[in-house]
């Protein structure tokens, strides 16, 4: 089975699940369910399995642009290199990130694997 990754990106004011599933987020920011990102969300990118390089330069230049609060504590390398080891896996493959960045904004980031051909 082919797999290939939808990324995801937002960076604004953060929402609780009950303002998303009232419509009150805007379209970009993440679902309750990481299974509605693929039909419901804009893909910003799309990486084929052998793009995992590609998939995690581009996460790497998102973490970097607006880095987390915890970086201190929980460096962005930590999280590239658990984030490369899942990409790796043959199973659970989703690399998800929800945090505040050091500007004060909610961002989320995603690599979600999907198997269907678009």
């Amino acid at each position: 089975m082919t797999v290939h990754w939808h990324a995801f990106s937002y960076t604004g004011k953060g929402y609780t699940d009950a303002e998303v599933r009232k419509g009150l987020a805007p379209s970009a920011h993440p679902r309750p369910e990481i299974s509605q990102w693929v039909s419901v969300m804009p893909t910003l990118h799309i990486f084929a399995e052998d793009e995992i390089d590609k998939a995690m330069d581009w996460l790497e230049g998102e973490l970097t642009s607006q880095v987390p609060q915890d970086a201190e504590h929980h460096p962005v390398e930590d999280r590239l290199q658990a984030s490369r080891r899942r990409l790796d896996e043959t199973r659970n493959r989703d690399v998800v990130y929800g945090y505040w960045s050091l500007s004060k904004q909610y961002c989320s980031r995603g690599l979600i694997a999907c198997t269907v051909q678009h």
